[in-house]
């Protein structure tokens, strides 16, 4: 926040709630979203503007997905790990 200059009262006016996201986890002491999130939010929000009426419809983001299941699986896979250490 102070890096970018913007003061800590505009926190909820930040660019798409991102800069604030990657700011709160900076400060909580967690590592930032994915990039495949924030480039899923800006493949989403582009097709909002080009296409409202069907940008729901048709996705050209597999690869995301992919990295989604990946990222995902992963966690899972820590998950399972901590339980099984906790019994």
């Amino acid at each position: 926040m102070d890096a970018s200059c913007i003061p800590k009262w505009y926190t909820h006016n930040m660019d798409f709630q991102l800069d604030y996201e990657d700011w709160l986890a900076t400060e909580c002491g967690s590592p930032p979203p994915e990039k495949w999130r924030k480039q899923m939010f800006f493949i989403a929000r582009e097709k909002l503007k080009t296409q409202p009426e069907i940008y729901r419809d048709q996705w050209d983001d597999n690869d995301l997905i992919i990295q989604a299941h990946q990222d995902f699986a992963k966690y899972i896979t820590d998950l399972a790990q901590v339980q099984k250490l906790s019994t």
